[in-house]
């Protein structure tokens, strides 16, 4: 039987349980990733801070953030909010 090379991977994968957290960034911890972020463009494209700055603001998850449908008539930039989608069997 072939060895793993990270069995607690797969371990950790398959049998941790999510829970939500109930803590949230305080204003200095936002300060000082954005600050890394930025002396780390060579590694960190300005797309994903942009993206990380988005998600902040917007205070969703990424899959609410991409998975929402988004309405409006664009070619006279008028109502461009977003419809959540809600799956079937959140989790």
């Amino acid at each position: 039987m072939p060895t793993l090379p990270a069995p607690w991977a797969v371990r950790d994968r398959w049998l941790c349980v999510e829970q939500s957290k109930d803590r949230a960034l305080t204003l200095e911890e936002l300060t000082q990733v954005f600050k890394v972020f930025r002396e780390n463009t060579d590694s960190f494209a300005r797309e994903n801070y942009l993206a990380c700055a988005l998600l902040v603001t917007l205070g969703v998850r990424k899959s609410e953030l991409t998975e929402a449908s988004w309405q409006g008539d664009r070619s006279r930039g008028r109502n461009l909010g977003a419809t959540q989608r809600r799956a079937a069997n959140p989790v």
